[in-house]
């Protein structure tokens, strides 16, 4: 069995290249996810609102992604090593150490940025119309608050007041540990602790959390790990139909009730979140047909999407300082100038997209790089001499 399913890194960078496409639209072109609720700037925005197509610019739908792949990735980890407890002790010690360190050094560049005056999301929202563009950045933060924030509330309390994208950074940490419990208790067992793991997937989506990501990354990687399943058994239209029906409950509005043929699926229970719901089973069909379908797993391991996906987690700690900096001040530079608003956002998302990707490796050869090797340093002192 190979030690890495090689399409899952080029997945990830594509998930977080989108999760960053989702929130230039918001600031930009706020209809495509409010829909009339906001300024409409083309003719399409708001019809985006609630197309299929939708799924490119659908944020939650690719943290569902994420997640799964999050969960499937540390699972594989577990099963792979068998009964190895020092294994799993170790990387979950380490789990905690590796994703705070980086979010202090984004949290103190803000910081620094919102001293300098170098962030504009609310002169430029004025432009754009976007109320969530706005919504942001209205005081100074104290190093004590960034501190805080840093270790202790992104992690407990879904805190997105520093930065919005942290606001997801509590279920990757409890899902974290959420699949390594998994994991452990099937470890040995039969086929049917797979009931167990889909039992705790409907329990969280019941309760409409994200943490049924990583249930059901769990039950993936036992599938991959533990059951012969021949791909060339199964005909390409088969992946490709599960590509084709999870891009379309991907697509499903999350903001805008729909009112076209998406409210086909509006007859849920009222304490279930319809966009929710459909966004993880739609990650969870698509991942599956990437699985199945081999011409598209190997496109998802091309060397473009290789190396976006190992700076995958750069991108997305980086981009929204870059989108409420550089997006924002290359935007109202070229506004002023030309009055153009098609054009000038359009190029402002070129000059994000390049100056995002180089500033994503950057700080992962700069930040995560060093602080993996300092992480390492720690586990080893605090639970032995061999390193994870």
């Amino acid at each position: 069995m190979k030690q890495r399913i090689e399409w899952i890194d080029g997945l990830k960078g594509i998930a977080c290249i989108l999760i960053f496409l989702h929130h230039f639209m918001l600031a930009f072109y706020p209809c495509t996810y409010f829909g009339n609720d906001t300024l409409s700037h083309t003719a399409w925005d708001v019809i985006m609102s609630q197309s299929p197509f939708g799924v490119l610019l659908n944020g939650n739908f690719w943290v569902c992604i994420f997640c799964v792949l999050s969960g499937l990735v540390i699972s594989l980890g577990v099963f792979r090593k068998n009964d190895n407890i020092d294994y799993v002790s170790k990387a979950m010690l380490k789990r905690y150490f590796r994703l705070s360190i980086p979010i202090f050094a984004v949290s103190l560049i803000i910081f620094l940025m919102l001293k300098l005056n170098l962030i504009s999301n609310i002169q430029t929202a004025e432009i754009t119309g976007s109320t969530w563009l706005a919504s942001f950045y209205h005081e100074q933060f104290s190093l004590k608050d960034i501190v805080i924030h840093s270790f202790v509330r992104v992690w407990l309390e879904s805190d997105g007041n520093i930065c919005t994208a942290f606001w997801m950074l509590t279920y990757v940490f409890y899902g974290s540990f959420l699949s390594f419990i998994l994991s452990i208790i099937g470890l040995k067992k039969k086929k049917r602790i797979l009931f167990i793991y889909i039992w705790f997937a409907f329990m969280y989506l019941y309760l409409n959390s994200l943490l049924a990501c990583y249930a059901i990354g769990t039950a993936m990687a036992y599938i991959y790990a533990n059951v012969q399943i021949e791909r060339k058994k199964y005909k390409l239209y088969v992946g490709a139909l599960f590509i084709v029906v999870g891009n379309l409950f991907g697509g499903y509005p999350s903001y805008v009730i729909p009112i076209n043929k998406y409210a086909l699926l509006n007859h849920l229970p009222a304490q279930i979140s319809v966009s929710n719901f459909y966004h993880v089973i739609g990650a969870t069909l698509l991942i599956l047909g990437i699985w199945l379908c081999v011409p598209v797993s190997k496109l998802m391991n091309c060397k473009i999407c290789k190396f976006l996906g190992k700076i995958s987690f750069a991108i997305y700690i980086i981009h929204i300082p870059v989108l409420f900096s550089v997006g924002t001040g290359v935007f109202q530079a070229l506004y002023k100038t030309n009055h153009r608003y098609n054009v000038d956002s359009s190029l402002t998302l070129i000059v994000m997209m390049v100056s995002l990707v180089v500033l994503a490796y950057v700080f992962s050869m700069l930040v995560e790089k060093p602080c993996n090797k300092l992480v390492n340093k720690i586990v080893c002192f605090m639970g032995g001499k061999d390193e994870v």
